[in-house]
């Protein structure tokens, strides 16, 4: 591991400051493993998997998995995060990077940087499978809509829905519980995620196709560690260009909704300048 650690410090002199310089990588190099904040309840994305290694699969794993290689971790433990407490626990080094679909956004970019964006997403609303009242947007003013609370899709909501009487709870996954439940009329984030909980209920829920809104997910790292950020920023392209990242995607992304995702390209590395 100690020989990998060094070709990445090399090949980072050269374009900058050494990996050294990066207080986590120091800290995640004498614990012997790179830590890791994701979801754990997002399927195709991020979720628990006794079966897979480390306890986890998904597209957003897949990239941390990248990640942790190209920085020379042959080792990488994941730590579940919600989406409340995510610049806390980067912030005060409860974990070294956070790859959770998280958005990158220029109130987050105050409290952390981004490497990335590795995959853009629309908002869209999930909606009973059954349900021949909602057809459209406007058919949901004066109904209850769950999301996350603290979430971009919960601000953009705010902003272009007003009239939707919005339900906010601590996760995708209960709001998906009370959708099923018939407690809320439905739930509106991020139209990859919501394909994921369409394809664990196919019978029950359906995807409104409304999409609207961009959300560009990003790796979250601490602030003011260029080299660090650079690095990751390599890991990504390296996804890309090898041609794991659309293996990645298809497997795990594209099955969800073939028609709605089937087109799906990587997007720019506007983070990564």
């Amino acid at each position: 591991m100690t020989a990998g650690w060094f070709a990445v410090d090399r090949f980072t002199t050269t374009a900058g400051p050494s990996l050294n310089s990066s207080e986590t990588l120091r800290a995640a190099r004498e614990r012997g493993y790179l830590l890791v904040g994701v979801k754990g309840d997002q399927p195709g994305l991020s979720e628990r998997a006794a079966q897979a290694p480390g306890g986890f699969r998904g597209f957003d794993i897949d990239i941390a998995r990248a990640v942790a290689k190209h920085l020379g971790f042959d080792t990488v433990r994941f730590e579940v995060v919600n989406t409340q407490s995510r610049e806390y626990r980067l912030s005060t080094g409860q974990v070294d990077l956070i790859v959770a679909s998280y958005s990158i956004t220029q109130e987050r970019k105050a409290s952390v940087d981004f490497a990335g964006p590795y995959y853009v997403a629309g908002q869209d609303f999930l909606v009973p499978a059954r349900s021949t009242r909602v057809n459209g947007v406007a058919d949901l003013d004066g109904h209850k809509v769950c999301t996350v609370q603290g979430s971009t899709p919960e601000a953009r909501l705010r902003t272009e829905y007003p009239r939707i009487l919005l339900e906010p709870r601590a996760s995708y996954g209960l709001c998906v519980t009370d959708l099923l439940a018939g407690t809320v009329d439905a739930v509106s984030t991020d139209d990859v995620i919501l394909a994921g909980y369409r394809a664990q209920h196919p019978a029950e829920l359906r995807l409104l196709g409304a999409p609207f809104g961009r959300e560009q997910y990003g790796v979250g790292l601490r602030r003011g560690e260029p080299a660090l950020r650079g690095a990751v920023c390599d890991a990504i392209r390296d996804e890309i260009s090898s041609g794991h990242w659309k293996s990645s995607y298809t497997a795990y992304l594209k099955p969800l909704a073939p028609k709605e995702l089937a087109d799906q390209l990587p997007p720019d590395q506007t983070e990564c300048g």
